[in-house]
């Protein structure tokens, strides 16, 4: 008899554990292969991420990947390798099935300035980047803390007759990013900036300004200790505070005067419904539509910050997280601090901040 007990409690046993072990699994969100489009070999470590968030991984020595505990919405699945074409594909996770996507990469043609090795990076390079560095990272408090450990990789070219500074770089950026508490890898596809003088009134006044477009995926940094871990926490919040992305989640919740936002518009306060939101249930995302340039008021910050809003199109796809789906640099006009926000002080699209 005592051996029979013995013996269900065994059992009972390994049942909790099998259990607890399926539970506590990582459930595969997305799947794959990934193959080169003209010999039909693996292509491993290549680099597979969602845009803008912390959810990616590696293609193994088969060429395959998987990702895991990806929470349900619509993405931009991004695949890169050294010596290969990017791919962007849009998705959508429903959250229960696994979705695969195979990919064949087809081999990146170089250009001839691709192809040219120097040394030693000239004095004309260091400062075009440190431009470069200024408008892509930012100039904030965060900015200070944040860090290109492969400049090497970038190919900067500015032209003094047009003052045009584009990038382009042969590499992923990695970036670490100490206010915040994030490892970053940047996929750059788009930079330009222009500095021209006289486009204005006051002819001996420059007027700057900078587009770009980049890919990123995120990793939290392992802290030293939990002081650590707290500031990145505090900064996180502090940096999401009245925020582009803050505001757009206070719009798709309808919540802008409890995240303490005030419109106005030629010195008259607007109503809240003046920016215009339709909720597509098929997508679990909103519609955002406004006619007109509002100035937009932060009362949860001092001193107060202000902002300046223009849309450039019929309209955008937004959701409670606070994403912008419409990721084009030419979907708004901004003026204020969100025009300065730049990589260093942007969160990933999955951030949300403690209660």
């Amino acid at each position: 008899m005592k051996s029979i007990h013995i013996l269900i409690v065994l059992c009972l046993l390994l049942l909790l554990i099998t259990n607890t072990t399926i539970v506590s699994s990582p459930l595969t969100a997305i799947q794959g292969r990934i193959t080169d489009a003209e010999t039909n070999q693996p292509v491993f470590f290549a680099n597979v991420f969602l845009a803008d968030t912390r959810i990616g991984t590696t293609s193994d020595s088969s060429g395959e990947y998987r990702i895991k505990n990806c929470p349900p919405g619509q993405y931009e699945l991004v695949v890169h390798h050294v010596g290969y074409e990017t791919i962007i594909t849009n998705i959508r996770y429903d959250g229960k099935n696994p979705i695969i996507y195979n990919f064949r990469l087809n081999v990146k043609i170089l250009q001839g300035e691709e192809l040219t090795v120097t040394a030693a990076k000239p004095k004309k390079w260091k400062k075009n980047l440190k431009i470069f560095e200024k408008y892509f990272l930012g100039e904030s408090v965060n900015a200070r803390r944040t860090k290109i450990l492969n400049p090497e990789v970038l190919h900067l070219n500015y032209d003094p007759e047009t003052g045009f500074l584009t990038a382009k770089a042969d590499d992923i950026l990695l970036i670490e990013n100490h206010a915040l508490g994030y490892n970053i890898n940047a996929l750059l596809m788009y930079f330009q900036w222009y500095n021209m003088r006289g486009l204005r009134s006051d002819k001996n006044k420059t007027f700057e300004n900078c587009y770009f477009t980049v890919k990123l995926n995120y990793e939290e940094m392992t802290p030293k200790n939990d002081k650590q871990h707290k500031k990145w926490l505090q900064n996180r919040e502090r940096t999401y505070k009245g925020s582009f992305k803050h505001f757009l989640a206070a719009v798709a919740k309808k919540r802008l005067k409890k995240e303490k936002f005030v419109l106005s518009a030629d010195d008259f306060i607007l109503p809240a419904d003046e920016l215009k939101t339709v909720y597509d249930d098929s997508l679990n995302l909103y519609r955002l539509s406004f006619d007109k340039m509002i100035k937009i008021m932060y009362y949860g910050s001092r001193p107060k910050q202000t902002n300046w809003l223009q849309m450039k199109t019929e309209h955008v796809t937004i959701d409670t997280l606070g994403t912008l789906y419409d990721r084009s640099p030419f979907v708004f006009i901004k003026e204020g601090k969100w025009k300065e926000e730049r990589v260093a002080d942007w969160l990933p699209l999955d951030y949300t901040p403690n209660k």
